[in-house]
C-alpha cells in the first residue's frame, strides 16, 4: 500500500501502435484516494528508457550506478536534519522531508500537495512570492528568511536555499 506523498517507481513495457515492446521507467505519487482509502489518481511522470535499458554493458552501468545516485540522496534527504523540499512551479509541495516533523510539527503527509503559501507568514507571502518568481526567472540559487506556521499555530523563521530544477529535455521548470 503506498503512502500518501510516496514516490512510486516503476519499470515496465507497453506494447506501441505499431505492435513493438518499449521499456518505461515512471516516478509517481499518489495524489487522490475514495472514500475506502483507495488510490484512484496518481501524478507523475514516465520516460521511455528503452534504448538506455538495452544498449551497452557501459550504459546498463550508467543506469546501476543512476539509480545509487538516487538512493543516496534519498538517503541524505530523508535522514538530514534540515526540512528539504520539492514544489512544482507553482508552489505546491510534492516532497517534504521527515525533518518537516521536527521543524514544524507537520508530517509531511500532511502538507504533501498543499500550497506552501498556505503556512506562509501572511506579511511575507508577498515577499516569498516575489523571491519564488525572481528564481524561476533567473533559474539561479536564491536566499530568502521569512517565517512559517507550526503545526501548534506559532510561526518559526526559516531561511530557505532555492534552486529551480530544469529539465534537459522539456527545457522547463520542474
Amino acid at each position: 500500500h503506498a503512502r500518501d506523498g510516496q514516490i512510486l517507481e516503476m519499470e515496465y513495457r507497453l506494447k506501441t501502435a505499431k505492435g513493438e515492446y518499449r521499456w518505461f521507467q515512471s516516478r509517481d505519487t499518489v495524489f487522490k484516494r475514495d472514500a475506502e482509502g483507495h488510490v484512484v489518481q496518481l501524478i507523475g511522470a514516465a520516460q521511455d528508457v528503452t534504448e538506455r535499458k538495452w544498449t551497452t554493458d557501459a550504459s546498463q552501468q550508467a543506469e546501476s550506478d543512476l539509480r545509487e545516485s538516487e538512493r543516496r540522496y534519498r538517503l541524505l534527504a530523508d535522514y538530514s536534519t534540515d526540512l528539504i523540499t520539492r514544489e512544482d512551479p507553482s508552489g505546491v509541495f510534492r516532497y517534504l522531508s521527515p525533518a518537516c516533523v521536527r521543524f514544524i510539527g507537520y508530517p509531511p503527509n500532511e502538507l504533501m500537495g498543499r500550497s506552501k503559501y498556505e503556512i506562509v507568514h501572511p506579511l511575507d507571502r508577498d515577499r516569498v512570492f516575489q523571491f519564488h518568481l525572481r528564481m524561476l526567472e533567473n533559474q539561479h540559487p536564491e536566499t530568502l528568511t521569512y517565517r512559517i506556521r507550526a503545526k501548534g499555530g506559532d510561526f518559526v523563521w526559516c531561511e530557505t536555499r532555492a534552486q529551480p530544477i530544469v529539465d534537459p529535455v522539456l527545457h522547463s521548470v520542474i
